[in-house]
This record gives structure tokens, sequence and C-alpha cells, in this order.
């Protein structure tokens, strides 16, 4: 009876530690959730990065899309070298238009004549000016306007032989400027055309 006694606390601290054992065992299992829980949001990080990293390619691939469209809506009226030149003529054409219309205040013209060369500038400069800000587009600013213009040019040339100009620098202004102003005028016309005609031999393998 007394060994039994004695072996009962022996037994009850087996037993105790088996069941701290056990709770060891146990307390292990939080350890592992939380490799799982770390695991989860590193995976989760990733794909949030790597989503990022598709929106920012996205993004910027439509920027560059973008601006190469506005690049292109910008280059497309004149996009060949004759183009180009035609507006650049074009604007010298309403330059010299101008320079024409205040010629006579320049050089010191007076009467009647005066106020026909008023008329005449004031022509060349605006058949010059629209033509170079419609780029040609048109049978007007790419032929009309071009044509008004040498022809207004050639008006210029003859004035000092059809009037009194009363001043002979005028008179040797009007012819150079004028000549200037025909020559600029059929550049126009042959520029536009030329761009016209390298736009359609582009545009006819595409179809």
């Amino acid at each position: 009876m007394g060994e039994s006694e004695n072996s009962d606390p022996v037994t009850d601290e087996a037993s105790s530690t088996g069941t701290l054992d056990t709770d060891g065992g146990s307390s292990d299992q939080p350890a592992d959730s939380t490799t799982d829980e770390d695991s989860v949001a590193s995976t989760s990080n990733e794909d949030s990065v790597a989503t990022t990293s598709d929106e920012g390619t996205l993004e910027s691939t439509s920027v560059e899309q973008t601006a190469s469209d506005s690049d292109a809506a910008t280059t497309d009226p004149d996009s060949t070298f004759a183009g180009r030149n035609a507006v650049r003529a074009a604007g010298l054409v309403a330059g010299l238009g101008v320079f024409l219309f205040w010629g006579p205040v320049l050089f010191t013209g007076a009467g009647l004549t005066m106020w026909m060369q008023f008329g005449l500038g004031l022509t060349i400069a605006i058949a010059g000016s629209v033509t170079a800000m419609k780029h040609g587009e048109g049978a007007a600013a790419a032929i009309g306007l071009p044509l008004l213009a040498a022809v207004m040019g050639i008006l210029v040339v003859a004035l000092p032989q059809l009037t009194d100009v009363h001043s002979a620098t005028l008179e040797v202004v009007n012819s150079v400027a004028g000549i200037v102003v025909i020559l600029l005028a059929l550049l126009v016309i042959f520029g536009f055309r030329k761009d016209a005609a390298e736009q359609g031999g582009r545009a006819t393998p595409s179809r």
C-alpha cells in the first residue's frame, strides 16, 4: 500500500510531462501558421508589384503611342520636302507683299500709283498668308492663290512703266520684288503639285 502511494506522484509527473510535451507540440502549430501567413503575404506583395509594373508598362506604351500619333498629326500636312518648301515660299510671298505695301511710304511714292501699290501689296500679302496657313489644301490654296500672287507680281513690275511712281528707287524695288514674287509663286504651285503627287504615290501601294 505504501509503494503504490509512492508511485502515484511519478505517474502524475509523467502524465504531466506528457501533457507538457503535448502542449509543446501544440505550441509549434501557431509557428507553422505564422510561416504560412508570411508566405501568403510575400506572394501577394509579389503579385501587387507585378501588377504595378504591368500597369506602368501599359501607361508608358500608351504615352509613347499618343506622342507618336501627335507627331504624325503635326507633320502630316507638309510631310514631304516639296510641301515644306512650298509653305516656306508662300510665307516669303506674304512677307514681300507687306514690303511692297509699305514701299511707297519707305521710298517716297506719291499720287495714284501709291494707292495702286497699296492694293497690290495687300493682295499679295493676303494670298501668301492664306496659302501658307492652309498648307496647300485644296485647289484654291495650292494653285489659285499662288497664281493670283504671280499676276499681282507682274502688275508690280509693270507699274513703273505704266504710271509715274515719282521715285527711281521705288521703280527699282518694284521691278526686283515683283520678279521675286512671281518666281516664289510659281515655286509654291510646283511644290504643292509635287507634294500631292508624292503623297498619292505613297497611298497607292497601301490600298
